[in-house]
């Protein structure tokens, strides 16, 4: 039996909004804004027309993506004005040239240094022999020294390496992003070389943007770049080993530079010597003048680059990518040959799983497979790498299927809870969340999205540790592709007039969908086998205020076809059935209910993997359900508050459509009116489920959305082992209900062991998420879900299908209403709605006496056309009937759709002696009624004080529409009704 956190307090359930990269926005918070050039007007003209640094810097900073702006430079000619605009104000580096006309450019740092020792002094020489005569006792006021020979990159340069000295500390502590330590006290080398590596890194930090899984994700992940760390003596740079060795990618050191003041030409190698006592494979390059040097880097296992030959900065770049490892992956075998070449984590996987064994003893042995990782932002699947070696593991086998695994965690776990963008290159179903597109994710969309950031940034599913809790695999087609799609098929002129439906449907799959979204679909078929739901995700749909429930089309792919193109030719027509029905009648006429326009609707489609368990010919979840944080008819003790669910066995469609389900409230799952005796048991219980019907070769999705759908008795799901948590058996000879679906007897559909007996916590998952869904939205909500159960594992999955506002309007009723039979025509104390209304004169009735339910498509008819002749006339009337309105089961009630029945105010479903079903609550139609403020009573039979219909008064009336059904009355006076949502009370009085 699973844990039932039931007495969780909800203080417990731990959740934050904040992006899943918040962590990224906290780095590089010092960049250079505003730059101080303190130069003669002849140094600023080399910058300027020479070096053109200016539009360099522009174009520079748009072509690495760096920001949208590169910082703004405030020139001055003389030490004096300068040190007046340091005192009025900030600026975040001040760069001085060494021709000053005033003040000497070490006396000025002097001086900016006592107004503010954190500003930045860059002396920026304009040729190598300015480098002559620089009096290296007084730099102390200068930080760095630069020379520029003509590239204007050393600016950018300049601004990287102060940003990185004030950043380096903080980006460590809190991302852990890596270093290059560079070695060198020559100017004219570092000013040629760190210019270039710079260059190198940014160019990573885009190539890694292309990878990021969004737009935000993208443009953070320039902020994980490595930092360049410039020592000019040894001191310095064993200072900065000790500091930051266990975030070191490299190190590029001169061998000649100072120690203890003096110039000492052996340092380079003491520092080697010194870091390999613990960075056996730490990537070292040696640079030198003196090409006897080669010998000795090699020793220390470092590479060597000549300082003076013609090829040097290719030399040096090729040490950047191939040990550094700031390019591509290189796969190499023993002899160090290239034999393969990865850019990213999805080619670094595939090339992983089949190359030789050598390959990944030469890498692994040498730690290349965490470098690369550190260098490219991976930070927690380096950090995981780098704790192993060869040696831990048993074979080389083993080393693969390690870093396979780590590699698939981590690059799950860096798109959970994140709307990914699709991919081409690396696109599989496993990626939770996905969209197509740059447009709205319309309201179902929204709505998932929302769910699926709550639940994956929250301690929720810890609570249920036998359960995943989760969102089906979703893509969402955004709406500006909707935009795009009628664009280009120049589709306006069929959606805005009067249109037949069937003219609508052809002239939208005759249509071509975006090429580029076309190619996209290529792509999820090619990699997707699993069934799929199309479903609809407009803009208005699900909005707090204008739920569109069931008004648009939802389609189930088997997805099963051999071929390819199969697939793909239903999946298109699936999306664009959708893109249809938002403008069928049906939505017109709801949409202009509401007060809305046609023409601002737009549409989204969702693609979502179908959940559930293939069994024979048919595909369905154990149970799928609807709940709803608001009760509109309690009973007991139950209050409104305390919500209500329904549960049935098999796809939602089940309980959407109106068929018999079994209903609860969550608060109290034992509390069951339906299963109050074993003869009401029998007479409500679900005796038959909606699954997806597998192995179809030709469809025709034009038949709707039950093209691919079939109803099945529920022996069905007993034999195919679905019941033995769900089902019960009515034991005819002891006239009572037995909790196991293996002995002879009807069966019963009553979740004994799931309600009753909290094998699988449902009540209380349900409880959590309506109340968390209710204060998040601030306002009632409801959620389908579904459910498969694994009782061997005693794993099972609790998947969340669509969250949406549930509007229950402020009532405005402010009185008392009787129960007078003979003020009243109609009177119920199970009410729906709010507020006065003292317009209608038309009331529009099933005849009670010729009810038939083998009839009730053709009463449908008939009340179609009644309703579109009110429309005509502008009327609004009382609907009347038996059963359920809007069920799709004909047995249970009228099965009108929306547009049949728009124009009723007050719409009332009455029991009958031998016809009495349940009402109407978790259906989409019920759900769109309530919220267009359309009135609903429930009439339970017999008729008492508490609910009745005054029939003698009613057929008195004068008919301006009789049949064998149906009776319309037009009064001569109009008659008011009273609605008080908050007790539950209605009444129609009479004129």
């Amino acid at each position: 039996m699973l844990n039932n956190p039931s007495n969780t307090p909800e203080s417990e359930f731990q959740h934050d909004y904040q992006s899943r990269f918040s962590t990224y926005y906290d780095l590089m918070r010092f960049s250079v804004n505003e730059i101080l050039l303190v130069s003669s007007l002849y140094d600023n003209f080399i910058l300027e027309e020479d070096g053109k640094i200016s539009e360099e810097m522009f174009t520079a900073y748009r072509k690495l993506n760096l920001s949208s702006l590169p910082p703004r430079i405030t020139r001055v000619s003389t030490g004096a004005d300068a040190i007046n605009l340091v005192k009025m104000r900030k600026f975040d580096l001040i760069i001085t040239m060494r021709r000053l006309t005033d003040i000497d450019p070490f006396e000025f740092g002097r001086k900016v240094k006592s107004i503010n020792p954190e500003y930045p002094v860059i002396l920026l020489l304009t040729s190598f022999a300015d480098i002559i005569g620089i009096d290296t006792s007084r730099k102390s006021s200068i930080d760095k020294i630069f020379v520029f020979s003509g590239n204007s990159d050393i600016i950018l340069a300049i601004i990287k390496i102060v940003e990185d000295m004030i950043n380096i500390d903080h980006d460590i502590e809190h991302g852990q992003v890596r270093a290059i330590i560079v070695i060198e006290d020559t100017i004219q080398y570092y000013s040629l070389f760190l210019p270039l590596i710079y260059r190198e890194l940014i160019k990573q930090s885009w190539k890694l943007m292309e990878e990021g899984v969004n737009i935000e994700h993208r443009a953070l992940r320039r902020k994980v770049r490595p930092k360049i760390l410039l020592a000019q003596t040894y001191e310095e740079a064993i200072e900065l080993y000790d500091k930051y060795k266990d975030y070191l990618l490299g190190i590029i050191s001169d061998v000649g530079f100072p120690r203890n003041g003096e110039k000492d030409f052996n340092a380079g190698f003491d520092i080697i010597k010194y870091v390999r006592e613990e960075k056996e494979y730490l990537p070292i390059l040696i640079q030198s003048s003196d090409p006897g040097n080669y010998e000795k880097a090699k020793f220390f296992n470092a590479e060597f680059v000549h300082k003076n030959t013609p090829d040097y900065l290719r030399k040096f770049r090729k040490f950047m990518k191939d040990f550094m490892l700031l390019g591509d992956f290189k796969f190499r075998n023993e002899n160090q040959e290239i034999i393969a070449q990865a850019g990213n984590l999805a080619e670094f996987e595939k090339i992983l799983k089949s190359v030789p064994d050598e390959s990944i003893k030469f890498h692994g042995s040498k730690n290349h497979f965490s470098n690369w990782l550190y260098a490219r932002g991976e930070f927690a699947i380096a950090n995981k790498l780098a704790a192993y070696r060869i040696s831990d593991f048993q074979d080389l086998e083993e080393t693969r299927k390690f870093l396979l695994k780590s590699i698939r965690v981590v690059r799950k776990e860096k798109r959970i809870g994140v709307i990914n963008e699709f991919s081409r290159e690396d696109f599989d179903f496993s990626i939770p969340f996905v969209r197509i597109g740059n447009g709205s994710l319309g309201g179902k969309g929204r709505g998932l999205a929302f769910i699926y950031s709550l639940l994956t940034s929250s301690n929720f599913s810890d609570l249920y540790p036998n359960i995943e809790i989760n969102i089906p695999e979703t893509i969402v087609i955004a709406t500006d592709l909707f935009d795009l799609f009628l664009d280009e098929n120049d589709l306006y002129g069929e959606i805005l007039p009067e249109v037949d439906d069937d003219e609508i449907i052809n002239s939208f799959l005759n249509a071509k969908l975006p090429l580029e979204l076309e190619k996209d679909l290529e792509i999820i078929i090619e990699r997707t086998y699993s069934p799929l739901a199309i479903r609809s995700s407009s803009l208005l749909e699900d909005s707090q205020f204008l739920p569109f429930a069931g008004i648009y089309q939802t389609y189930f792919l088997s997805n099963d076809q051999e071929d390819t193109i199969t697939r793909l030719k239903y999946l298109k027509q699936a999306i664009k059935l959708v893109y249809a029905s938002a403008f069928t009648n049906l939505a017109k006429s709801y949409i202009k209910s509401v007060g809305q326009r046609i023409e601002v609707e737009k549409m989204g489609v969702i693609i979502q993997k179908v959940v559930g368990k293939a069994h024979e010919n048919r595909f369905y979840p154990d149970f799928s359900g609807v709940a709803e944080s608001y009760n509109y008819y309690p009973v007991n003790r139950i209050q409104p508050e305390d919500g209500v669910a329904q549960i049935a066995v098999g796809l939602g469609e089940t309980i959407v459509s109106g068929k018999k389900v079994l209903s609860f409230c969550p608060k109290y799952p034992k509390i069951l009116p339906q299963m109050s005796t074993p003869e009401d048991a029998l007479k409500n219980s679900q005796n038959e489920f909606i699954a997806l019907k597998l192995g179809h070769k030709e469809i025709d999705l034009k038949m709707g959305e039950y093209a691919t759908l079939e109803n099945f008795q529920m022996e069905t799901a007993k034999a195919d082992g679905t019941l033995k948590w769900i089902g019960s058996t009515f034991d005819t000879q002891n006239n009572r209900i037995v909790n196991n679906v293996n002995i002879t007897g009807p069966l019963i559909i009553s979740f004994p062991f799931i309600l009753q007996y909290e094998r699988f916590p449902l009540s209380d998952i349900l409880m959590k998420i309506l109340s968390i869904g209710k204060k998040s939205f601030g306002s009632s909500v409801e959620i389908e879900f579904a459910v498969n159960l694994d009782l061997e594992a005693n794993n099972h999955e609790f998947s969340l299908l669509q969250i949406r506002p549930l509007a229950i309007k402020e009532n405005h009723f402010k009185g008392v209403i009787e129960k007078n039979i003979n003020k009243s025509v109609i009177y119920t104390n199970n009410a729906m709605g709010n507020g006065i209304y003292t317009n209608i004169r038309n009331i529009i009735f099933v005849k009670p006496e010729n009810f038939d339910n083998n009839k009730t498509f053709e009463i449908k008819e008939e009340i179609h056309k009644l309703n579109e002749k009110m429309e005509i006339d502008d009327s609004e009337y009382i609907l009347i009937g038996p059963g359920r309105w809007g069920t799709r089961d004909r047995f249970l009630g009228i099965p009108v759709r929306w547009n049949d029945i728009h124009y009723a105010k007050l719409i009332i479903e009455m029991g009958m002696k031998d016809f009495q079903v349940d009402p109407s609550q978790g259906m989409h139609f019920f759900t769109n009624i309530t919220t267009t403020g359309t009135g609903y009573f429930s009439i339970s039979y017999p008729d008492n004080e508490e609910n009745f219909i005054d029939w003698g008064w009613l057929n008195l009336q004068s008919a301006a529409y009789d049949s064998f059904h149906i009776k319309h009355i037009l009064l001569d006076s109009p008659i008011t009704i009273l609605i008080d949502g908050k007790k539950g009370k209605g009444c129609v009085l009479k004129p």
